[in-house]
């Protein structure tokens, strides 16, 4: 059963990590942001960074590659969306 569970949350943090990389790819060849809302980026990185905090606090590796990855992800395209408002 172990096991089982392990597997789960492989596949979850899988899907969930690389779930953003579509976009952060998208963004990287087009340089394009502007349909994308401050506000959910803010969110999707806030909720990336306590994910990462509680992965830490409960010393689970999963929860920590995870999150970290996410971070490069939504890290990038925040870069990004962050220099496209301050260019206007």
């Amino acid at each position: 059963m172990e096991l089982q569970i392990l597997i789960i949350g492989y596949v979850a943090a899988f899907c969930s990590t690389f779930g953003l990389f579509p976009l952060a790819l998208r963004v990287w060849r087009t340089g394009e942001v502007s349909q994308l809302p401050v506000g959910m980026v803010t969110v999707m990185f806030t909720g990336a960074v306590l994910w990462l905090v509680y992965g830490i606090f409960r010393a689970d590796q999963v929860i920590i590659g995870a999150n970290t990855i996410s971070l490069l992800f939504i890290g990038y395209v925040g870069a990004i969306k962050i220099r496209s408002i301050l260019k206007r």
